[in-house]
């Protein structure tokens, strides 16, 4: 026990001049030393203390032992953070040996992500012996250092306009992070009355400063004003506060979407009339309303042939009206539809309106229709008739004409435009084959609508005959009897070869040989037959119309 005492005191008075003799750093660890009675302890220098070291980056310490004894020794360290101690073994130090090391201090991630700007601190003890059950050892604090950390920027935004409540709303939500770190997304809903979480994300580590985006789709399921806010932070636990936790908001407003307010269609004038400037301007309005200020399209039909016109509103929560002008040159009945929509399915408005335009226009006018014969009273057949027809329109209209002939020919149409002083005129031609009387039927129209009739007919009787020869009555036998009771035979004979004479002279002047006029006599009355007929036949046909 007095050699162990004594060479306690011997080692406690001597350190301070062998730590000088090493030069070592006055900020030194007082050594620690163990002794046995097998021989004299080893000595270790000092340390740095603390030691400054970067986060993931390798650090090399060295640290000086020697042994009295010329014992080999083995170096211990424990790094202090957990990680296997590692052991360097020296050749016989009777010499002062400086051993070297390496280690890389990494301190748990939530020390940190999203938070810096101080120091993780780790005991470092390095013990030094020389398997003789005598040792000593070193402490010293390293100082990890935890370099500063910027919080994320973030932004959200949500609809510009009303949402339903069955609508699936997306709010695009974007962060950019400085140091391109992992980053949680936590969504808080705020009804007015209170808050809840409606989706926590996360997104791996990025680019630095590189924008992310992080998308989120919600169905409110009611409606109100809701506020969501986005809350992004880079940072875990209880780092995750300040800026490292930044927050914006998006407003939104859930309605049940409302169809259109569509008023009734406004027609100016109500009751249009087409006067002698040969057409009436027709206004359309309407009035359309968007609670919820979408853009409404309107389209109108107007049932008279022309293309559907559109309108289209603005995006503003004011009534619109909508304006439609139409030139009508006809008449008639027009449905006139009318269909508005915001777009949304089922929201579709109708309106209809009728809209009688009618017409001061009057009707054409037949003011002449004239033909001669050239038998005077009659035409023969397969002679060509000249008709002279003259038809007046006020409005000077284009005139459409239909000719029946009257005799089953094919009918005659044409369009009359060629006014002269109010009037025009047409020379038409026809000529009937058979004997008879035909009703020439005009139909002619203006086709236009307004006062009077303006479908009209005239009708003109044409007669077609063979004119009859003029002749002398044959003699009966009672004829020939009485005048032999008055002259001689011979007296009779030569009266009767005198009026044969004569009869067939007569008949001859007329360019026809006797038989010849009889053949026409009897063609005469076949054709009158047929004519008669003929007349039957079209009177029952009117009769039938």
């Amino acid at each position: 026990m007095f050699i162990v005492f004594s060479l306690m005191i011997l080692i406690s008075i001597m350190s301070p001049i062998a730590i000088g003799l090493l030069g070592e750093d006055e900020n030194e660890i007082d050594l620690i030393v163990g002794i046995s009675a097998t021989g004299n302890a080893p000595t270790i220098g000092t340390l740095p203390n603390p030691l400054f070291v970067d986060i993931g980056v390798s650090k090399i310490i060295n640290v000086r032992v020697n042994d009295s004894d010329n014992d080999i020794l083995n170096v211990t360290w424990d790094w202090g953070d957990g990680s296997p101690l590692e052991v360097n073994t020296t050749v016989p130090a009777f010499v002062a040996i400086r051993v070297y090391n390496e280690h890389t201090w990494t301190p748990p991630i939530e020390y940190t992500q999203g938070a810096g700007g101080y120091n993780v601190s780790y005991e470092l003890k390095v013990v030094v012996d020389d398997g003789n059950g005598n040792y000593a050892w070193r402490n010293t604090t390293i100082l990890c250092v935890v370099p500063d950390n910027y919080g994320p920027a973030s932004d959200i935004e949500g609809p510009s306009t009303i949402v339903a409540p069955a609508d699936a709303v997306t709010f695009v939500a974007m962060a950019n992070d400085t140091e391109g770190e992992p980053l949680t997304w936590t969504f808080i809903l705020n009804d007015s009355v209170s808050d809840s979480v409606i989706g926590v994300y996360y997104t791996p580590a990025s680019d630095p400063a590189t924008w992310v985006w992080n998308n989120m789709t919600y169905v409110f399921g009611a409606e109100g004003y809701f506020n969501v806010t986005l809350f992004v932070s880079d940072a875990i636990g209880d780092n995750q506060t300040g800026l490292h936790n930044t927050s914006d908001r998006a407003t939104v407003r859930s309605y049940l979407n409302k169809i259109p307010f569509v008023t009734n269609i406004t027609v100016t004038p109500q009751s249009p009339i087409i006067n002698e400037t040969g057409y009436i301007n027709v206004t359309y309005k309407i009035d359309v309303y968007d609670e919820e200020a979408e853009v409404m399209n309107a389209t109108w039909d107007f049932d008279d042939g022309s293309p559907v016109r559109y309108n289209e509103s603005g995006p503003m929560r004011i009534t619109y009206t909508f304006y439609q002008s139409v030139n009508y040159t006809d008449t008639g009945e027009f449905n006139i539809s009318f269909v508005v929509t915001d777009g949304r399915p089922g929201h579709e408005v109708y309106r209809w309106t009728v809209v009688y335009v009618n017409s001061t226009n009057l009707p054409p006018s037949v003011t002449g229709f004239s033909f001669n014969y050239s038998q005077g009273s009659f035409e023969l057949p397969n002679v060509t008739i000249n008709f002279t027809l003259s038809i007046t329109d006020p409005e000077l209209n284009l005139v459409t004409l239909n000719v029946s002939w009257g005799d089953g020919s094919p009918n005659e149409y044409y369009n009359l435009t060629d006014f002269i002083e109010g009037n025009v005129t047409l020379v038409i031609s026809h000529a009937y084959s058979a004997v008879g009387q035909y009703m020439i039927q005009l139909w002619y129209t203006d086709n236009k609508s307004g006062l009077l009739n303006h479908s009209k007919y005239y009708n003109l009787t044409v007669k077609v005959e063979i004119p009859v020869p003029i002749i002398i009555e044959r003699w009966s036998w009672w004829d020939y009897a009485s005048l032999g009771l008055f002259a001689l035979i011979p007296v009779l004979v030569v009266l009767r070869l005198y009026y044969v004479g004569r009869q067939r002279r007569l008949i001859e002047a007329q360019g026809m040989t006797l038989e010849e006029y009889r053949l026409i006599e009897s063609e005469r009355a076949r054709q009158q037959e047929e004519a008669l007929e003929h007349e039957l036949a079209r009177q029952m046909e009117d009769v039938k119309r």
